[in-house]
Parts: structure tokens; C-alpha cells; sequence
């Protein structure tokens, strides 16, 4: 009887051993498999022009290339879990910031509500709505629309006839901000302007 414990239990311990080193094989793997995302995840953000761009137009451009790399490596996360997403986001981001910290220090360094992001370009068109949107055609070939929602440094020489705005060149100032839409029950995000100079 006494020999059939000990086998017994040498039994559990091989089993218990090797489930463990089982364990630590998967998570060496996962390791691997999430080291191999950020390096792929920098090298597709370090492509993209950052310059101008808000913390949420860099966290959107992050995303995209995120979702591309764990759809390439077909790692398996529901990414309609938020929290599981933002745990993933997380080890995934503490593994890129050695690789490219050149992206985190634009990201870091982006203040928005401060600073605010200033665009130079040419005016390409006006949409006159319930509200004034200017959409602006940037020296980096991408148009951004822009909303007038309030009296701002440039504005009055246009408040009579705001098309008279098209075809200038100009040095234009946003902000990133939200507002509630009772109809939509959520907030819509606008580029609201700030300042505009027109350039000579």
C-alpha cells in the first residue's frame, strides 16, 4: 500500500511539473507573439506622418496598426472586449516604448486642449449648415474639416460672407472637442477653430 502512495504521488508531481512547464512554454509563446506585434506595430506607426496630429488621431492611427498586426500574427482576443483590449494595449505598449520612443514622445508631447494643432494650407471649401465647416487642404496633401462654432482671432473679416475664405492660404488653429447630441445619445467629436491667419 505504501508503495502504491508513492507512486501515486510521484504521478501528481510529473503531472503538476509538466502542466507547469506546459504553462510557462505558452506564456514564453504568448511573449513572443506580443514582443512580435509591438516591433510590427511600430514599424507601421513610424511610417505615418504624426506632425499636427492630436492624441486622438495618433491613438486612432496606433489602433489601425495594432489591429493590422494581431490580425497577421492571428492572435485570438475578442476586440469588441474593451478590457481585454486595453489589458492587451497595455503589455503590448510596455514592450514598443524601447522599440520606438520617438512615437511615444510625439504622442506624449501633443497637448491639444494647450497647445492646439495648427494646420497651414489652402482653403479648399465652405459648407454652410446649421453650422460653418471649413475644410482646409494641408501642405501634406489630406483635407481636414473644420467647424466655426465661435467668435475666433481671423474670423471677423469673413462673419458677413464666410466664402469669401476660399482659395486663401492660410495658417489655421483647431482644437479637439465634444459635445453631446441628444439625437445620436453620444458625443460628436468636431475640430473647432481657434485662429486663422491668412497668408500673403
Amino acid at each position: 500500500m505504501n508503495h502504491f502512495i508513492i507512486r501515486s504521488r510521484s504521478a501528481r508531481f510529473v503531472i503538476a511539473f509538466s502542466l507547469a512547464l506546459l504553462s510557462c512554454g505558452i506564456l514564453l509563446a504568448q511573449d513572443d507573439v506580443n514582443k512580435k506585434i509591438a516591433q510590427e506595430t511600430c514599424d507601421c506607426i513610424s511610417k505615418q506622418n504624426l506632425a499636427n496630429k492630436s492624441k486622438g488621431e495618433i491613438e486612432g492611427e496606433l489602433g489601425i496598426c495594432m489591429l493590422d498586426a494581431i490580425n497577421k500574427n492571428k492572435v485570438e482576443i475578442d476586440i469588441s472586449d474593451q478590457a481585454a483590449m486595453t489589458e492587451f494595449g497595455k503589455k503590448v505598449g510596455m514592450l514598443m516604448a524601447p522599440i520606438c520612443p520617438s512615437v511615444f514622445k510625439v504622442f506624449m508631447d501633443t497637448d491639444d486642449d494647450e497647445k492646439g494643432i495648427t494646420v497651414t494650407g489652402k482653403i479648399k471649401s465652405v459648407e454652410i449648415e446649421d453650422f460653418v465647416y471649413v475644410i482646409v487642404h494641408d501642405e501634406e496633401g489630406q483635407d481636414r474639416r473644420v467647424i466655426w462654432l465661435s467668435n475666433f482671432s481671423g474670423s471677423d473679416s469673413f462673419v458677413s460672407d464666410p466664402k469669401k475664405l476660399i482659395g486663401k492660404n492660410v495658417s489655421l488653429k483647431y482644437r479637439n472637442v465634444e459635445y453631446y447630441v441628444a439625437k445620436a445619445k453620444g458625443y460628436l467629436s468636431l475640430k473647432e477653430i481657434v485662429e486663422l491667419k491668412i497668408k500673403e
